[in-house]
């Protein structure tokens, strides 16, 4: 509820596409892992809760990525912000899992980050790599769980 009130505060005050904001929408919008999950074993374990986590922390990569390749293009430092997430997220994988599996999962988003950065791709062609992205992504954490 807590982030819905976040979402509806962002959308009154016409800053929706902000990353505060994203990152609510983002955060709600993965419960959809939690609720699946819970329909599906017939309730709530720790396995959800990080499903919830892997889900909130590569759709973020994707609202970085979306914003250096659209919006925030001719913007350096969000370069290196998306660019330094991307890196962050697979060392801190690298880290403390010791599934290769995730960092397969997450391995894609860094590579597109940093290999269509400066390219001028289509709203529809960003929108096809995310959607291959996000297939890879969610087969991956499939197998994973």
């Amino acid at each position: 509820m807590p982030l819905l009130l976040v979402n509806i505060y962002f959308i009154q005050v016409k800053k929706e596409r902000g990353m505060l904001s994203n990152f609510s929408t983002i955060s709600i919008l993965s419960l959809g892992v939690v609720a699946s999950g819970y329909l599906s074993l017939g309730g709530f374990g720790n396995k959800l809760w990080l499903a919830w986590l892997f889900c909130v922390i590569f759709f973020m990569g994707s609202v970085f990525f979306v914003k250096t390749m659209l919006r925030e293009r001719r913007n350096i430092s969000y370069k290196y912000l998306s660019w330094s997430y991307h890196l962050m997220i697979l060392i801190i994988l690298s880290i403390i899992s010791g599934s290769g599996l995730l960092l397969v999962a997450y391995l894609p988003s860094m590579v597109r980050a940093f290999i269509c950065y400066g390219r001028s791709l289509t709203q529809l062609a960003i929108g096809k790599i995310e959607i291959i992205n996000s297939t890879i992504f969610t087969i991956c954490l499939i197998i994973y769980f």
